[in-house]
């Protein structure tokens, strides 16, 4: 399957940052929820900020050109 030029343009627009690099971050997390693994999105929820910011593991928001992010690490 080929990724379509309308698809491609999406993906050139997407931003990727750490979770600690923007408070507002810590909002989104919030939010998060995961129905497969709860332990997951309480690891986001509760440890993940305070983890980014001091480096012991890297976590990641990738963001949608409308400002809505998604949550990984």
């Amino acid at each position: 399957m080929r990724i379509t030029p309308e698809q491609l343009e999406v993906l050139e627009r997407l931003q990727c940052q750490r979770l600690s690099s923007d408070s507002q971050n810590m909002y989104e997390v919030e939010n998060f929820s995961n129905n497969i693994n709860d332990d997951i999105a309480q690891t986001l929820r509760n440890e993940a900020f305070e983890e980014d910011e001091s480096n012991s593991i890297a976590y990641y928001v990738i963001k949608h050109p409308n400002g809505k992010g998604r949550m990984g690490c």
